[in-house]
């Protein structure tokens, strides 16, 4: 049974608030977490980064995907920390969440996807070039999944928040605009100018919208929406938990690039296989159920 407190059901997005993210794409809740839930979450955080599992993955994830203390990298990305962080887990894996985005994205069921946090440190020179979510998710039949940041710290522009292009989910799959929202060098994109000029080469309307988030709120956003970041010029690190959820509809499907490889996300190496022999995307042990209409009181 998934249930909410009468104090989560007032948080939850009004028929205004889906009509809004169904036009822009993205979505920002009013403060869903007290300052003490987000520090226990930070703490969290910090001994995630020293180290500390409480359970293992089924496959040994690159360095670049699983940051810890001593990494040469700049940038910090760790993935499934829900999975192997109880912590972690409990608090990005709570049924607000999901039944906030099964609103937004108007699906009777939220199932996890994929879980990461990021921290840019202070005074980090890096941009992350306009991109969609969905570059990485060839393998996902829906175009409805979605994602959530849930802020850890007040953020302002010298932070380099996400930078939403609103309304580029609903664009056309021109050349254009595949360039863009298919970028697969987003992380490790050198050229901010180039990127921006393959925006502006999309021929669209360019509204950029930064998420200034205060601790605690949440943003949400459509995989198909264009968004980026740029460097963190502050004192202070920037640091979200990031929950990547798929719509009920989603499914595995085959899908090979233009030489002909075959496309595969991490989630392909550690999901059980159904009868027919793909991929189970609603495998409960890495793709657990965060909402379902069916099950909740509120249906």
């Amino acid at each position: 049974m998934f249930e909410l407190s009468p104090t989560e059901q007032e948080l939850l997005p009004s028929d205004d608030d889906v009509e809004f993210y169904q036009q822009h794409g993205w979505f920002v809740t009013p403060r869903l977490f007290t300052d003490e839930v987000v520090d226990a979450a930070s703490a969290a955080l910090a001994a995630h980064h020293r180290g500390e599992r409480d359970r293992a993955l089924p496959i040994t994830l690159d360095e670049m995907d699983d940051w810890i203390e001593g990494s040469p990298h700049q940038l910090r990305f760790n993935d499934h920390v829900a999975l192997t962080s109880n912590r972690l887990g409990s608090f990005m894996l709570q049924p607000l969440i999901g039944a906030i985005a099964a609103r937004l994205a108007q699906t009777s069921q939220i199932r996890l996807w994929l879980s990461s946090l990021i921290y840019k440190p202070p005074r980090t020179e890096h941009t992350i070039e306009w991109h969609s979510d969905r570059v990485h998710w060839h393998t996902c039949t829906s175009t409805k999944m979605l994602t959530a940041w849930i802020a850890l710290q007040d953020s302002d522009e010298s932070m380099g928040p996400v930078i939403m292009i609103d309304g580029s989910h609903r664009w056309s799959d021109t050349e254009q605009i595949r360039a863009v929202r298919y970028n697969d060098e987003f992380i490790f994109g050198a050229d901010p100018e180039k990127a921006d000029s393959l925006l502006m080469g999309t021929g669209m309307p360019i509204r950029r919208v930064p998420l200034l988030l205060r601790k605690g709120q949440v943003s949400f956003h459509s995989c198909m929406t264009i968004h980026g970041s740029g460097s963190n010029l502050s004192n202070l690190a920037r640091v979200g938990l990031i929950v990547h959820m798929q719509d009920d509809a989603n499914r595995y499907q085959r899908v090979f690039d233009e030489n002909g490889k075959l496309h595969s996300h991490v989630n392909d190496q550690m999901c059980g296989r159904l009868p027919n022999g793909d991929v189970d995307y609603s495998d409960p042990k890495i793709c657990p159920v965060l909402w379902d209409t069916a099950e909740s009181p509120l249906r």
